[in-house]
């Protein structure tokens, strides 16, 4: 989801459901936290970046690094050297 992405772009430790893209970008207690989907599971992560500021900061700094690779620039990039390489085998094998 867009706002978790801009989040983490801002270097605000996530609190989210396992939905879209979710799973790909945290490391659950690494770069970030998973929650169930219930209020009391939210409220529990919530309270737990409360309760320890060190590890929301520790997962903020995670994330920002996790998020660079995930910059359009960046994916551009590996977006040209994957279908470079698809047209170079292509033309290797004379399709």
């Amino acid at each position: 989801p867009n706002p978790c992405l801009e989040a983490a772009a801002c270097g605000v430790p996530l609190v989210t459901t396992r939905v879209g893209n979710m799973p790909e970008l945290i490391r659950d207690g690494d770069n970030g936290l998973f929650f169930d989907g219930t209020a009391e599971g939210l409220a529990n992560k919530l309270a737990l970046l409360r309760d320890t500021p060190s590890l929301g900061s520790q997962m903020a700094a995670r994330m920002i690094e996790t998020i660079r690779e995930w910059d359009w620039g960046e994916l551009a990039e590996n977006y040209a050297h994957m279908f470079a390489s698809l047209l170079a085998a292509s033309e290797r094998s004379g399709r």
